[in-house]
């Protein structure tokens, strides 16, 4: 079965040795003897640097990919300790109510509580929070190709996930604006960062091979992560069930 697998550089390289049918010493031999700035800059090349390393890649060995029977994704956030994922991962439409439950939980027996229910009822003023509470196009679930990309949001360009999801942040924006105390912080306290890994035979594009690719040739000659080296999944307003998860792992902090 050809599985993508970009956890961390040995399982992407070997996801790609297994969907190319070659070994690994073939993949880093070629990383070791390509230089991929000095192809940019003696080729009349304008595309992105993951796709052009997967044409030269295929056209050097004179292969093309076997095709994908599935790939991995990890989901990031911050959730509650008890937090055990048993209903798998909700988008936005199914999880807006354990959203407000999470901020009734953490902040019961606080000045807070009742604020957040009134703000609940009543709604949050923050724009950013309107546009996607309730809407099919915004409620994901979303997840990334590659785990390293969790602790590099801002070489990539990502909102940080593990520090706060945006629907949270949005609420708590939403809360100073209204009532004018910050409850970010407490907030963030009672949470824990974590990574949740499954699979999906959703999104099975070429690309994410390619994606897989610029990020292991990166890793071999110890570069910064950048944009290219990662890509998103977007669940598109379709649950991820508990089956498909493969592991839930806790950040410590």
């Amino acid at each position: 079965m050809n599985i993508l697998d970009c956890e961390n550089y040995t399982s992407a390289v070997e996801s790609l040795a297994n969907i190319y049918k070659i070994s690994t010493d073939e993949i880093e031999a070629f990383f070791s003897s390509f230089d991929l700035d000095k192809h940019y800059e003696t080729n009349d090349v304008t595309g992105y640097a993951d796709k052009e390393i997967q044409n030269v890649f295929e056209n050097t060995f004179k292969i093309k990919p076997q095709k994908l029977d599935k790939v991995c994704w990890f989901h990031l956030t911050r959730a509650l300790p008890t937090e055990n994922f048993y209903e798998g991962i909700l988008p936005l439409t199914e999880s807006l109510e354990k959203v407000w439950q999470t901020f009734f939980d953490v902040f019961n027996g606080t000045p807070h509580y009742n604020n957040l229910k009134q703000m609940k009822l009543l709604g949050v003023d923050d724009r950013i929070y309107n546009l996607k509470a309730g809407v099919e196009l915004h409620s994901g679930p979303y997840a990334m190709l590659v785990r390293d990309s969790a602790f590099n949001s801002s070489k990539i360009g990502n909102h940080d996930y593990l520090g706060m999801p945006e629907i949270l942040e949005d609420i708590c924006n939403g809360y100073k604006k209204q009532f004018g105390s910050a409850i970010y912080e407490f907030l963030e306290s009672k949470l824990l960062p974590k990574i949740i890994k499954f699979v999906s035979t959703k999104d099975l594009c070429s690309s994410n091979i390619g994606t897989a690719m610029f990020y292991t040739y990166g890793r071999y000659h110890n570069k910064s992560i950048s944009f290219s080296a990662n890509t998103c999944f977007d669940g598109e307003n379709s649950l991820i069930p508990f089956t498909d998860i493969l592991n839930i792992e806790t950040i410590i902090v």
